[in-house]
C-alpha cells in the first residue's frame, strides 16, 4: 500500500502543531466523522492551505498517514479513493465531473 501501517496521527490544526512535510494521505474529521479525504506531496503544507481556504474549521482535526518510500501520488490516491468509497466524506463530493487525475496522470480520459 505504500503507507506505515497503524492508526492515522492526529492533529489540532489550531494548536500550532503540524504534521511533518513528507507525503501522506490526510482526512479531517469532527465528532468522529469523517467530512474530507485526501493525499498530498506535503503534509503540512496542504494542512496550512486547508486552514488558510476555510475549509479546516475550528472543531476539526487534521488526520493523516505518512507514505513510506515506495509511494507515489497514484498509491496515495488509491488509498484515498478507497477512503472515499468506504465513508462517503461529504466534503469530497462534487456536483459535477469526475474529480482530479493524480499526478504523472495522462489528464485525458
Amino acid at each position: 500500500m505504500a503507507l506505515r501501517r497503524g492508526r492515522m496521527n492526529k492533529v489540532d490544526p489550531f494548536s500550532g502543531s503540524t504534521p511533518p512535510a513528507e507525503p501522506g494521505i490526510y482526512r479531517f474529521t469532527r465528532d468522529g466523522e469523517i467530512l474530507r479525504t485526501g493525499e498530498t506531496s506535503n503534509l503540512a503544507l496542504r494542512m496550512a492551505q486547508h486552514v488558510r481556504s476555510g475549509a479546516l474549521r475550528a472543531g476539526m482535526w487534521f488526520e493523516y498517514a505518512v507514505a513510506d518510500g515506495r509511494s507515489t501520488s497514484q498509491t496515495r490516491r488509491s488509498v484515498e479513493q478507497a477512503h472515499d468509497e468506504k465513508h462517503d466524506p461529504p466534503l469530497n463530493r462534487r456536483r459535477a465531473g469526475g474529480g482530479r487525475r493524480a499526478a504523472g496522470g495522462s489528464g485525458r480520459r
